[in-house]
């Protein structure tokens, strides 16, 4: 995976162990895999979803300056 992006993985593994960067590297991972599978996943919405509720609060809040609008295109 490393060598696909062009980064040096020699400070990672020493042998067939992790270094101590290599571990540190795989605890963030897990670490952050499971904040945003039980903690964040329950707050994104689907495109029809945020539709929604962006008109929702459009309307309530009247905002009087012009709105930044996403300019891309396709499926993402």
């Amino acid at each position: 995976m490393f060598v696909n992006l062009g980064l040096d993985s020699t400070n990672l593994t020493q042998g067939s162990s992790l270094t101590g960067l290599g571990q540190i590297l795989i605890s963030y991972f897990q670490y952050r895999a499971d904040f945003l599978n039980n903690h964040v996943k329950r707050f994104l919405m689907d495109k029809k979803k945020a539709k929604k509720m962006f008109r929702r609060l459009k309307t309530r809040l009247e905002p009087a300056c012009p709105l930044p609008m996403n300019k891309q295109k396709g499926d993402k």
